[in-house]
């Protein structure tokens, strides 16, 4: 079973994007353990950037 995930992120994520990697740490199930799906918004996603090597 294929389940989308829409990953919300503001404007200052982006920017952080534009000299490397954007990176997104999230779980892919709930808190019952179903799957995760729909739209994720924080603090259900972690944002951070890495340099590209």
């Amino acid at each position: 079973m294929w389940r989308a995930r829409r990953l919300a992120h503001g404007p200052d994520v982006v920017r952080w994007s534009d000299d490397g990697r954007l990176l997104a740490r999230l779980r892919l199930t709930d808190a019952c353990g179903r799957p995760l799906c729909a739209q994720v918004r924080p603090p259900l996603v972690e944002w951070s950037a890495a340099p590209v090597a």
